[in-house]
């Protein structure tokens, strides 16, 4: 899971993220999700990601 650190919108309403921090390592999406649902609802401002980091980009 990435924190979202420094962030924009862009023209289509997707966000770029210009800075960001790794918050956590999971093994499987469970408890990724977890993770997410904890830290969520302790800081619901903050922008958190899932990054999955197994696949290969073309």
């Amino acid at each position: 899971m990435i924190e979202a650190l420094q962030a924009h919108a862009t023209s289509d309403n997707q966000r770029n993220l210009d800075e960001m921090a790794i918050i956590e390592v999971y093994e499987d999406g469970n408890a990724a999700m977890h993770g997410y649902r904890h830290l969520h609802l302790q800081y619901p401002v903050r922008e958190f990601y899932f990054v999955h980091t197994n696949r290969v980009n073309n």
